[in-house]
């Protein structure tokens, strides 16, 4: 036990199909740290496994993920195999939280030749551009002898376990890594735009969204209490996405609000995204606690409401710096609802 406590935690992350692979990363990295596979009783029966990944990234001093020739997508008219989204999806939230240098990623070095006609070539395996700025580790597809695979790989990573230690717990200390590792994140955002478009987002994405913006938006001196997303129609704008705040399919007319004077009696998700412009508004309640509703136009037909809590009164100076904080953030979110970049 005395043994353990002395090494740092890291959790390995990947697709069903790379358990073979996360086995023999669990085995090479044992002597270097407490390993947490995802597949082993990360996920509870019955909890959203959105909930448990907040624990292992609250838990974990060091991330690993595999990436593994899970799909074949089609990238600007060319096959390519990728690595499944939630594992992109999930490598993000650890990587916002945990800063760059905790986080780690496998790429395979080569993918076997598989039998394919012309018209259905595969030119590789795709990875999120910017990610290629970091230090690569691959592992030899070799199904064979996976820990002889991963072998090198493990080596470097547990050195730099080593290296790094503990990861610093001081609040400040986190905040700044999280603005400073705020562009990286958004771009792996981008990757999984590309790798996602479909005609139209279901409720499962749009949710994850929400979620993800809970956890990246920088708020201080607030805590983010949740986020919900609504969707413009013709004649209503409709609730299509939560993270803990209203209720999916909520809608209001475009028009509620021509009778409305009362700054008290605006929707503000109307307003928002008939004018085009950011809102910031607090709820009449009568507590300590004070609570804002952040309403942020996105990509023409969207508007993202972030709800905010804390004991300090707002003002604009505040709200300045909290919308200029969270910019390149919105704006990624922006693209990936398929709104055009400024």
């Amino acid at each position: 036990m005395g043994d353990n406590m002395s090494k740092p935690s890291v959790f390995i992350g990947s697709s069903r199909e790379a358990i073979p692979i996360v086995n023999a990363v669990q085995e090479e990295l044992e002597h270097f740290a407490m390993v947490t596979p995802w597949h082993r009783g990360v996920f509870q029966a019955g909890r959203y496994t959105m909930e448990d990944l907040e624990v292992q990234i609250h838990e974990s001093d060091f991330a690993v993920f595999i990436f593994h020739p899970d799909d074949v997508t089609t990238i600007r008219g060319k096959l390519y195999y990728t690595a499944r989204d939630n594992t992109v999806f999930e490598m993000g939230l650890f990587w916002s939280q945990l800063g760059r240098d905790r986080v780690f990623f496998l790429l395979p070095a080569h993918i076997p030749v598989q039998e394919a006609d012309e018209e259905m070539q595969i030119d590789g395996f795709r990875t999120p551009s910017d990610l290629l700025g970091m230090t690569t580790l691959t592992y030899q597809f070799n199904p064979k002898n996976w820990n002889s695979s991963v072998g090198v790989a493990c080596g470097k990573m547990g050195a730099r376990f080593t290296e790094l230690g503990f990861k610093n717990t001081d609040p400040a200390e986190l905040l700044r890594q999280s603005v400073e590792e705020r562009e990286r994140l958004l771009r792996i955002i981008g990757f999984f735009e590309e790798l996602n478009h479909k005609p139209s987002m279901g409720t499962e994405l749009y949710n994850r969204i929400c979620r993800a913006l809970r956890l990246s938006f920088v708020a201080a001196p607030y805590t983010v209490s949740g986020s919900a997303l609504f969707k413009a129609e013709e004649r209503v704008i409709r609730q299509v996405g939560s993270d803990g705040i209203g209720e999916l399919g909520r809608e209001y007319s475009l028009e509620v609000n021509q009778d409305r004077k009362a700054a008290h009696e605006i929707i503000h998700v109307v307003d928002v995204h008939l004018s085009g412009n950011v809102s910031f508004s607090q709820r009449n309640r009568k507590s300590i606690v004070k609570e804002y509703i952040l309403c942020y136009p996105l990509a023409k037909r969207y508007v993202f409401t972030i709800h905010l809590k804390g004991t300090d009164q707002v003002n604009e100076t505040l709200f300045e710096t909290i919308c200029y904080v969270n910019k390149a953030l919105l704006d990624s979110i922006h693209d990936l609802l398929g709104g055009e970049t400024s």
